[in-house]
């Protein structure tokens, strides 16, 4: 389905009560596909990246407490942490959330941001590679207005419906990509949701962002098969990183009025 307004889309259809328990099982982080081969394996990567959003947050607020939701196994919210956040990560599959909790020592819970409660506002609201996946959009994202004090910010990094490589694309963009992913948001679209929930965008820009040899060939082989050659990508130790290009990737932060 499309808005005709702000041109944002969503998949058509309802789920089922246990999407987010199916969907983002252990195979998920493991199983190669529209997934990870070995989500572990990225790590340090993973961790860059949540120092240099720590670092973004802070330049736009004084460091505080911060939810990281869809946190998985925890690498993104340890850089946050590095960078100066007291942090508390969120996510439904247990097997990350223990990883998190006991191999990092950080403070994570399991469950998703739909139905959570009891938690005090925080002072940041991270929703990197996330908004995406939600099974329910609008309960999603008032509880991201409700966890978010008023004066703190929000930052989203999502896949840009209305870039050029996704019209270039068409109906074969890689982010087309249910049940996993079952939103996709215009630049303008974005902002509208935001400002529904009191959210004022501060910011934006194109992150840098890397990912390992292996999870690039196993996504190549899941969305292309044997139409690209990926052999020079295998030949490559599986840990190598490799710049993701960000033609359709953006960042966008958001302070709540």
């Amino acid at each position: 389905m499309q808005c005709p307004a702000c041109g944002n889309r969503s998949v058509a259809g309802l789920f089922d009560q246990d999407h987010v328990a199916s969907v983002y099982d252990d195979s998920y982080f493991f199983g190669g596909g529209a997934g990870y081969s070995d989500y572990l394996s990225e790590a340090q990567l993973l961790r860059d990246q949540g120092r240099r959003y720590g670092e973004l947050l802070s330049r736009h607020s004084k460091n505080g407490r911060l939810l990281e939701v869809g946190s998985a196994a925890g690498f993104l919210q340890a850089g946050m942490e590095d960078a100066g956040w007291a942090t508390t990560g969120l996510d439904p599959n247990q097997t990350m959330v223990s990883h998190a909790r006991d191999t990092l020592g950080l403070n994570a819970l399991q469950g998703s941001l739909e139905d959570c409660k009891g938690l005090e506002p925080f002072d940041a609201v991270s929703l990197i590679q996330v908004i995406g996946h939600f099974h329910d959009l609008p309960k999603a994202m008032k509880s991201v207005a409700d966890l978010t004090r008023p004066g703190g910010i929000c930052v989203i990094e999502y896949w840009r419906l209305d870039s050029w490589m996704a019209r270039l694309m068409g109906k074969r963009w890689h982010e087309y990509s249910p049940p996993s992913v079952l939103h996709w948001f215009t630049r303008s679209g974005l902002d509208t949701l935001m400002r529904r929930h009191s959210f004022s965008v501060m910011d934006n820009g194109n992150p840098k962002k890397y990912i390992s040899a292996g999870h690039a060939a196993s996504l190549l082989e899941h969305l292309l098969g044997s139409k690209i050659p990926v052999k020079p990508l295998r030949m490559l130790h599986p840990d190598a990183k490799i710049r993701y290009p960000s033609f359709d990737l953006e960042w966008r932060l958001y302070r709540r009025r």
